[in-house]
């Protein structure tokens, strides 16, 4: 990591910012924290927005809004660089939400997502009777805490106030019934309206197929007024049913989509809302399906050790339909995996509270570990703590012997997922790939240099991820080299979705996105397949070369005719 520091001051304090207290760098500038304080220092001093705007800021008091705190001067130069503001850990992005992985594995329901937006209502109720417009009001700008409970405001440096006008707008938020550069509270409510009905339904509401335009001329449609709720209107199978929405949500969202009115949205009467659907999977296209487990629980997760099959749940683990372990805790504040005993039944985990204990399926306590993060991959366990990735493997010696051993240094900006650590190196993306037990590689990879990553996986030599960059979804597919010294890439533009992909034995990557199955073993030579029995919100597993994929209780194996 390059050396930086700042030395800064409020008006009441003088404070040292190093690359100890670095978290975050975007577009605009490099986040620090320092105690429960978050410092926001832009790059470049001039493009700083005036104190006067600041301090008009600060005048939103709000438990949801990240708003600033206090400006912050050079301590030389005794000019504004930026400015505090309260400090939030543990937060996921908001477009997460959108996508019916993160909500199964958060064990998010219809009604959670009301709620959600019911505050995210109120709130900008409140924004504006401050006087103030958020105008970019896009999905980007938000996150959720690490409960699902709370959705935090952030870039609030951009929005309009009194005295000064907002910076930019995205455009797939952006009201065409308005003339361009004009706000009102009205244009705030139409992005508003964009945002939550994609938390609702999963997709922007003039998105979807309809005859007569291109799926990339959505952003026509939108010039048109062709939303969702034109008949004849085709949505991936990944989204939800209309009837999540509640009642008086849904036919305000009808008028402001369909009919064009404008209005500033009422307030369901109550939380009452549809189940989510459950699809149904049949052999279609060059694919037989077979369901090959059933459970009365939700599949969350499944692991193979030893031959044998796993499935956990929100409520238990199971050994093929036999519930072997019944959760005490709620998997909403425990997360929970399995990792490898060489020629032994494997072991269970929890993390809770920075502490990850191992458990064996008699449940006896077997060790435990410091853990501000965990990750599994090689069916050995990496925790992070004190700004080290931590190898975590067993073996029975007798007795159950735990083996630590740090594989690599972990900067204080990082983001765990399956089987990658991505850090924030000021400004430059870094992957950390424990890729074989004992081996493990930190590499730059320039062409996510200052992407937002949201989402990620790696398997075999493949990492996928979806990241922001300048208001547009990015895909970067990732094929490494045997020793991960180099590789071969491919980014292109998405509609946001979950990554999900596997790679068999043989190293066939299979990767679905929201329409199309993709089957490749180097960049250069794809086969596309889109009459598909699954979609993106299935989550792919292989055991060898077994293909299955699992739709809410139930797992099915996938074969070609």
């Amino acid at each position: 990591m390059n050396k930086k520091s700042y030395k800064v001051r409020t008006k009441n304090k003088t404070v040292t910012l190093t690359d100890k207290e670095f978290i975050a760098a975007g577009g605009q500038g490099a986040v620090f924290k320092k105690g429960d304080l978050a410092y926001k220092i832009y790059h470049n001093p001039k493009k700083v927005i005036p104190e006067a705007k600041i301090m008009e800021l600060t005048e939103l008091k709000h438990d949801n809004i990240l708003a600033p705190i206090e400006p912050l001067y050079d301590y030389g130069k005794n000019v504004p660089i930026g400015f505090t503001m309260k400090y939030i850990k543990e937060v996921e992005f908001l477009c997460q939400i959108f996508t019916r992985n993160f909500r199964d594995a958060k064990g998010i329901n219809p009604s959670d997502i009301a709620e959600l937006v019911i505050q995210m209502q109120k709130t900008l109720q409140y924004i504006h009777s401050r006087g103030v417009l958020v105008v970019d009001y896009n999905e980007m700008n938000f996150l959720l805490d690490k409960m699902i409970k709370t959705v935090f405001h952030i870039d609030v440096d951009s929005w309009k106030t009194k005295n000064f006008p907002a910076v930019a707008i995205m455009d797939s938020i952006r009201d065409r019934k308005e003339k361009p550069g004009v706000f009102t509270e009205l244009t705030d409510w139409f992005s508003w309206a964009v945002v939550t009905f994609q938390m609702y339904i999963g997709i922007h509401p003039y998105k979807g197929r309809i005859d007569g335009y291109k799926p990339s001329e959505w952003l026509k449609r939108m010039n048109d007024n062709m939303s969702v709720f034109e008949s004849g209107v085709k949505l991936p199978p990944a989204c939800q049913d209309f009837s999540v929405i509640p009642k008086k949500h849904l036919e305000w969202y009808k008028a402001v989509f369909k009919k064009g009115e404008r209005s500033i949205p009422p307030f369901p009467d109550d939380f009452l809302v549809g189940a989510a659907v459950i699809r149904t999977v049949v052999s279609k296209g060059d694919f037989i399906v077979k369901c090959i487990l059933e459970l009365n629980e939700s599949i969350k997760n499944l692991f193979y050790f030893n031959g044998k099959q796993y499935a956990l749940t929100r409520k238990g683990l199971y050994y093929n339909n036999d519930k072997i372990i019944k959760f005490k805790n709620s998997m909403k504040s425990v997360l929970i995996g399995m990792c490898e005993v060489f020629n032994e039944d494997p072991l269970i985990l929890y993390h809770k509270n920075n502490r990850v204990d191992f458990y064996d399926l008699k449940e006896n306590l077997i060790s435990s570990i410091e853990a501000e993060d965990m990750m599994g991959y090689n069916k050995a366990l990496y925790t992070i703590n004190s700004g080290q990735l931590i190898q975590n493997t067993f073996e029975k010696l007798g007795r159950i012997i735990h083996k630590t051993k740090v594989i690599s240094s972990i900067t204080n900006s990082y983001q765990t997922f399956c089987g990658v650590t991505f850090l924030n190196d000021f400004m430059k993306c870094r992957l950390v790939i424990p890729f074989e037990i004992d081996s493990c590689v930190n590499i730059n990879i320039k062409e996510l240099d200052n992407h937002r990553i949201i989402n990620a996986k790696y398997d075999k030599s493949v990492c996928i991820s979806i990241s922001e960059f300048e208001s547009k979804y990015y895909k970067t597919v990732i094929l490494f080299n045997e020793l991960h010294s180099s590789y071969e890439l491919i980014q292109v533009k998405v509609d946001f979705h979950s990554v999900n992909f596997i790679v068999l034995p043989n190293k066939l990557c299979l990767d679905v996105d929201l329409e199309k199955l993709s089957l490749f073993k180097n960049l250069k030579m794809k086969k596309e397949i889109k009459n598909i029995p699954f979609d993106n919100s299935m989550r792919l597993y292989n055991q060898n070369m077994q293909v299955m994929f699992v739709n809410e209780s139930k797992l099915y194996s996938v074969t070609m005719k």
